[in-house]
């Protein structure tokens, strides 16, 4: 039974140790039907050919819609596009109202401190101070001994001066001598070095004046003593007060800046600010408005702004003059301008007549262009006297079809100004596109 067991039948159901499994009988549980019987294992057969796919089962129900998830943190800011270019400066509006002011948000944190800057360079040795005040006079060492008389050496260098001795005793006078005779002058020795003071002694009592004795000769100068021991070093004296404070070497160079510190969150919007004072509407005005210029100033907050004369743009009609008799009029400083279609078609013919009640003097040079056959046809009017009512056709007529340009000089002079103006006239199309130029060159 342990064949089967092994072979991952022990978990039949109702399975003992004398029964065999049903596997194929009781898919997909195996039931233990009956006493066991024990197989060998045959040999393993070549495996079977790949079976077909089966056929796809149906979709299952659609799942419960899963809760909405957490919204993801916010990724960080992209990089700042480039400026784009400057658009052209709209209309100054209206100042709109002041915005709430937004609270302050709270400082972000301070930023790691930079490096340390080098050291910079020693700065130079500060002046002496003066000398502090001289130390106390050492003490006066003891009188060395007198040594005995040596004889006479040579002349030493002078020594530096010993200290003071104390001062010896004064002996007892001695008695006086008797004056002995004056001896021959002797030779005068070398003068030894002075030897050191001694202490002065303590007067003793005075003698008895003794006679006077006859001056007796000059001894001989007794040889120098011996210089006495020096004095032991007096005392250290107390330190003078400290030297001025040399002066500030350069600073060293400024250390590295620290990385900037990340930004703070942002605070919560204010509440409304009050409505600022209404802003300035800019204004423009019209100076000059003739046939000649044409000028106007804009006013703003920062102040006026002339804009220069300006020639004025030339006066363009288009027309459409293709019906028979058809006309067109317009003005040119005190005259009127007529164009009209021929009742039978094909030309054109002008007129000119006076719009207001004023007297003028007319000069007109007409000319009709035809490039394409090269010829030029006109006619002119000199000193032509216009009064109220009055009507002078202009010459010549043109044909309607593209072939010809006719332009029209026209002056005309009052007792109040005067005008000079340029219609240039091109008719198509058997009039229907007419277009008429008006310059008025002053």
């Amino acid at each position: 039974m342990n064949n089967y067991y092994n072979e991952g039948y022990g978990n039949c159901l109702n399975y003992t140790q004398d029964s065999r499994c049903c596997g194929a009988e009781t898919y997909p549980k195996p039931v233990c039907c009956g006493p066991a019987v024990v197989m060998q294992r045959g040999p393993t057969g070549p495996a079977g050919p790949q079976g077909s796919t089966g056929a796809m089962g149906p979709m299952g129900p659609i799942g419960q819609r899963g809760p909405v998830g957490a919204t993801g943190a916010i990724g960080p800011a992209g990089p700042i596009g480039a400026t784009g270019a400057i658009g052209p400066q709209g209309p100054a509006g209206a100042t709109g109202p002041a915005g709430p002011q937004g609270a302050v948000g709270p400082v972000g944190a301070t930023g790691a401190t930079g490096a340390t800057g080098a050291t910079g360079p020693a700065g130079s040795q500060g002046a002496v101070g003066p000398t502090g005040p001289a130390g106390p006079q050492g003490a006066v060492g003891p009188q060395g001994a007198v040594g005995s008389q040596g004889p006479a050496g040579p002349q030493g260098a002078v020594g530096s001066t010993g200290p003071q001795g104390a001062t010896g005793a004064t002996g007892a006078a001695g008695p006086q001598g008797a004056v002995g005779p004056t001896g021959p002058q002797g030779v005068t020795g070398a003068t030894g070095s002075a030897g050191s003071q001694g202490v002065q002694g303590v007067p003793g009592p005075a003698g008895p004046q003794g006679a006077v004795g006859p001056a007796g000769p000059a001894g001989a100068t007794g040889a120098t003593g011996a210089t006495g021991a020096a004095g032991s070093q007096g005392a250290q004296g107390a330190a003078g007060p400290a030297g001025p404070q040399g002066a500030v070497g350069p600073a060293g160079p400024a250390g590295a800046t620290g990385a900037a510190g990340p930004a703070g969150p942002q605070g919560a919007a204010g509440a409304a600010g009050p409505a600022g004072p209404a802003g300035f509407s800019p204004a423009v005005a019209v100076r000059t408005n003739t046939p000649a210029d044409y000028g106007f100033d804009i006013t703003t907050s920062a102040g006026t702004t002339v804009i220069p004369d300006l020639k004025k743009a030339y006066t363009v009609y288009n027309v459409d003059l293709s019906a028979a008799s058809s006309n067109f009029t317009l003005n040119v400083g005190d005259l009127s301008f007529t164009l009209t279609q021929a009742a039978s078609g094909g030309t054109l013919s002008g007129d000119i007549s006076l719009q207001n009640n004023v007297s003028l003097t007319v000069d007109v040079n007409s000319a009709a262009i035809n490039p394409v056959s090269g010829t030029v046809s006109g006619a002119a009017l000199d000193s032509l006297v216009m009064t109220q009512g009055s009507t002078s056709p202009l010459q010549p007529n043109i044909p309607t079809d593209s072939s010809t340009v006719w332009r029209v000089l026209l002056r005309q002079t009052s007792q109040a100004a005067g005008n000079l103006a340029e219609i240039l006239i091109f008719p198509s199309a058997g009039g229907e596109r007419t277009t008429i130029r008006v310059d008025e060159i002053y």
